[in-house]
């Protein structure tokens, strides 16, 4: 240990040599969670997801586990949007009972029911209590028919069935509870999750199956003939070819710079029917549904 303008001992370690060297990038290195976007410069892959979200992860990983090419990007990263800042909530819309969307609601059933049982790190099981007070609250027996009716459309669920609690049991299984004129309640069952975390498991599961994952990676324009890029981070522009399958994948509501999604897929000659579906041709197998794997916390 010395202070500075005191020469070092003569045991001290050398100075560390900060000398910047050039890197090769002309090989991907597999080990490297993001990919250096100047390495997809000019090259052309079957998929590109615009979007690191929960939606834009799962896409591409679901289309990296059929085999095709993907890349994944984002002008800032990994679930920086909306997928850090959702309610954290896996449920199937109990509130939509109440206007008729019963195929919406038995949809979100079964998509929760395979993250329960694909993601048990990562989606667990919530309960959660409707109280009946007498000052108001809803019509009782309206409110029981559709948890019940809410259970029967998860059919073969793994979450426990509603059931009815006394305002003692009550109390004591969601402490906070206001007791004073309350009348019964109804224990129903939904899931949460890490949203940030689930979006990042999809993610490294997307990397493991061979996706390309670029993030601060803007796009900049859109043509027939490519997508141009931006690379935040070195400021170098990168652009790509035409894909085969699929251009991009977008949310309704997305657009980059003047265009919107549908304008979007218009400029990039891509029939919104066909998007994700292969070429005849192409032999693509479905690896079937596979978790995500653990992310350390």
């Amino acid at each position: 240990m010395w202070q500075r303008g005191e020469p070092p001992a003569e045991n001290a370690p050398d100075p560390v040599d900060f000398t910047v060297v050039e890197v090769d990038r002309s090989r991907h290195n597999p080990w490297a969670l993001r990919t250096d976007p100047r390495e997809l410069d000019g090259t052309a892959f079957d998929l590109l997801v615009v979007g690191a979200g929960i939606q834009g992860a799962a896409i591409a990983r679901e289309a990296a586990l059929r085999g095709l090419s993907v890349v994944l990007c984002d002008a800032r990263d990994i679930a920086a949007g909306t997928s850090s800042r959702s309610s954290r909530l896996v449920h199937g819309g109990l509130r939509y009972l109440r206007n008729g969307h019963f195929a919406l609601v038995r949809e979100a059933l079964h998509e929760r029911e395979r993250l329960l049982r694909l993601s048990p790190h990562l989606v667990r099981p919530l309960p959660m209590l409707m109280p009946f007070y007498r000052d108001g609250g809803g019509s009782p027996w309206m409110l029981r028919l559709g948890t019940w009716l809410y259970s029967k459309m998860a059919s073969g669920s793994t979450l426990p069935r509603p059931r009815r609690l006394s305002v003692a049991a009550a109390a004591a299984a969601f402490p906070g509870l206001r007791t004073e004129g309350l009348r019964s309640t109804i224990e129903f069952f939904d899931a949460a999750t890490q949203d940030a975390r689930l979006t990042l498991a999809n993610v490294l599961a997307a990397v493991k199956a061979g996706a390309r994952l670029a993030t601060h990676c803007e796009v900049a324009a859109v043509s027939p003939r490519g997508v141009r890029l931006i690379d935040r981070l070195s400021a170098a522009e990168v652009v790509q070819g035409k894909r085969r399958i699929a251009d991009m994948v977008l949310p309704k509501s997305s657009s980059i710079g003047d265009l919107d999604a549908d304008q979007l897929r218009v400029a990039l000659g891509i029939n919104q029917d066909a998007v994700l579906a292969a070429d005849p041709d192409d032999d693509l197998p479905l690896n079937g549904a596979q978790a995500p794997e653990e992310v350390p916390a």
